[in-house]
C-alpha cells in the first residue's frame, strides 16, 4: 500500500490510530520536482532504519519513494475513472460574492453580458425590477463560481475537465435547438434545463455533488 500523508502528525499514537491495521509498503515523498541524487540516498537511508526498525504498521519490504506533483496527478486521474477519487468544492473566492455589478461594468459590451442580460429579461418577465436584477446577479455569481471551478478541474483531474467540457458543449448545441421548438415558458424551460444538466453531469466519474451544482448552474447561465 501506497501512503501520502497530508499534514503532519503531532505523535506516533496518532498515526497508530490513524492507520488501524493498516500497513504501509510504500511512502511517497512527493515534490514540485527534484534533480538531485543525495535525496534518493537520504531515501534510502531512512527506509533502511524503518527496516531495521521494524514497526508494526510497516511491511518487510517497506521503501520510500520520490515523486513529483506529475506522478499523483496521473494516479488521480486513474482514481477518478473509477470515481474512487472525486473533485469537489469546499469554498469559493470571495469576489465570487461580490461578482455583480462590479464584473458587468468590467465586461460591458461583451456577447455574455448580453446573452446574460437577455436570459434574465427572458426568464423573469413579469416580475418586479428587484426580482429581475436579483436573478441576474445570480447568473453573474453562477458563471463566475462555474469558471474557477472548471480552471480548479482542469488544473487537478485533465480528463474529467475534458468530459465536462464535451457534455458541456453537446448541452449548448442541444439547446440552441430545443429554444427553436420548447413550448415551456421561459421560466420553467430554464429550470428542466438545470435539472436535465446536473442528472447527465452526476454521471461523469471523478466530481462530487457540489461541484455538479456549481458547474450546471454555470453552464445554464452563460
Amino acid at each position: 500500500m501506497a501512503l501520502d500523508i497530508g499534514k503532519p502528525l503531532r505523535n506516533e499514537a496518532e498515526l497508530l490510530t490513524m492507520l488501524g491495521d493498516i500497513r504501509i509498503g510504500i511512502w511517497n515523498f512527493v515534490l514540485p520536482f527534484w534533480n538531485d541524487k543525495e535525496l534518493l540516498k537520504h531515501a534510502r537511508k531512512k527506509e533502511a532504519e524503518v527496516r531495521n526498525k521494524r514497526p508494526k504498521h510497516t511491511k518487510e519490504d517497506f521503501r520510500i519513494a520520490v515523486i513529483t506533483g506529475e506522478e499523483v496527478l496521473v494516479e488521480k486521474q486513474m482514481l477518478a475513472k473509477q470515481d474512487l477519487y472525486k473533485f469537489d468544492v469546499k469554498d469559493l473566492p470571495d469576489t465570487v460574492q461580490t461578482a455583480t455589478a462590479t464584473w458587468m461594468n468590467q465586461n460591458k459590451g461583451l456577447e455574455l453580458v448580453t446573452n446574460l442580460t437577455r436570459k434574465a429579461t427572458v426568464i423573469a418577465a413579469g416580475k418586479s425590477a428587484k426580482t429581475r436584477d436579483g436573478f441576474l446577479n445570480r447568473m453573474v455569481k453562477d458563471h463566475t463560481a462555474g469558471s474557477i471551478i472548471l480552471s480548479r478541474i482542469e488544473q487537478d483531474v485533465p480528463e474529467v475537465y475534458e468530459e465536462v467540457i464535451r457534455k458541456k458543449t453537446d448541452r449548448e448545441g442541444e439547446l440552441e435547438m430545443a429554444c427553436a421548438t420548447n413550448t415551456l415558458v421561459p421560466g420553467k424551460f430554464f429550470d428542466e434545463t438545470l435539472k436535465a444538466y446536473k442528472a447527465e453531469l452526476r454521471g461523469v466519474s471523478g466530481i462530487g455533488p457540489r461541484a455538479v451544482d456549481i458547474l450546471a448552474r454555470e453552464a445554464v447561465s452563460d
